[in-house]
């Protein structure tokens, strides 16, 4: 029964395509050594940027919310010109999603 099971043990070992751990060919130790290399490289770039990120002076932000009614309430803002924009996109956008989903009801109605 222990034979058998050390057959299994040893046929999996060779078909499983990995080698013991003390066999690993030098390519592959080198290259697992590079990568590691730009993992912490990588990693002390990230910090460097998190540190930059909680530095940086916000740009063009307010500390009030907008609102339209800004200019009229001390705690709100008044929208920005892109705003407006984004805003007008974004309503001109789910009223034609609207319009064609009426439509395509209607069509289906008929047959």
């Amino acid at each position: 029964m222990v034979k058998r099971w050390v057959r299994v043990l040893a046929l999996t070992i060779l078909c499983s395509g990995e080698s013991p751990p003390g066999l690993a060919e030098p390519s592959t130790v080198a290259r697992l050594q590079a990568l590691k290399a730009k993992v912490l490289r990588q990693q002390e770039r990230l910090e460097v940027l998190e540190h930059a990120k909680q530095r940086r002076l916000p740009f063009m932000r307010s500390p009030y919310s907008p609102s339209i009614y800004g200019e009229y309430s001390p705690d709100t803002r008044a929208y920005t010109a892109q705003e407006n924009f984004e805003g007008a996109l974004t309503h001109s956008w789910l009223i034609l999603c609207a319009m064609l989903a009426f439509f395509m009801q209607a069509g289906m109605t008929v047959f």
